[in-house]
């Protein structure tokens, strides 16, 4: 059993076929754990569909760069406007440009790369 850490972040997804990606949306993520999470979306999502996650994180790289948790997992239940979502691979991934930029003084930007 995993511990549940409720956390309230934004996410959009991605409904994954074996054609690729299907429907798109967001939502808020109420929990979530190592073995998966309880999302708010903005519309129902099907059980048993393969679903893609942008959880946007609360911390950044190195204070500097934005981060998504992307998690990969199938919908195991559904209704009331929640769906759950057993965890099937998660990694972090860098949101935004090429480069880190970091705010030095309100105003001036320094780009890091």
């Amino acid at each position: 059993m995993h511990r549940r850490y409720d956390v309230g972040l934004e996410f959009r997804y991605r409904l994954l076929t074996s054609r690729g990606s299907a429907r798109s949306g967001f939502g808020i993520v109420s929990n979530l754990s190592r073995g998966g999470a309880l999302l708010q979306a903005e519309t129902s999502l099907p059980v048993g569909s393969r679903v893609e996650l942008f959880i946007k994180w609360p911390f950044r790289l190195q204070n500097v760069c934005p981060l998504d948790l992307v998690v990969v997992g199938r919908i195991v239940r559904a209704g009331d406007g929640r769906a759950a979502v057993h965890t099937e691979s998660q990694s972090f991934r860098t949101r935004g440009g090429r480069f880190f930029t970091e705010e030095t003084e309100p105003g001036k930007v320094l780009a890091v790369g």
